[in-house]
């Protein structure tokens, strides 16, 4: 049921392919350019400075219905909650349990 769900919505979610969530990218973003990072490339002396959309990402990483998954049920409702505990908040039991549902899916 879930897939069938997931698939009928595709089109009206944008999702990429990124394994580290674009969310937690932006607690680094340059304060100077905002939404871009300081980024090392293999084999390169020196760092770049890239916009957050495009790094740690892999065309293919994830199948596209587990994209879609993962951020309807994972990053979109854990983001917030994330969010408060950076300003301190204590998580309510669904914060918890999103959290919960986060760092699980990680391993």
């Amino acid at each position: 049921m879930l897939t069938l769900i997931l698939r009928a919505n595709r089109a009206e979610i944008c999702v990429g392919k990124h394994y580290v969530q674009q969310a937690l990218l932006r607690h680094f973003q340059d304060l100077q350019k905002p939404e871009w990072i300081w980024t090392y490339i293999r084999g390169e002396q020196q760092p770049r400075l890239l916009p957050i959309d495009q790094v740690a990402q892999a065309p293919g990483f994830y199948d596209d219905d587990v994209e879609v998954a993962l951020n309807v049920l994972v990053e979109g409702p854990t983001t917030p909650v994330l969010d408060a505990l950076r300003r301190g908040e204590t998580p309510n039991a669904a914060g918890r349990g999103a959290i919960a549902v986060y760092f699980g899916d990680l391993h």
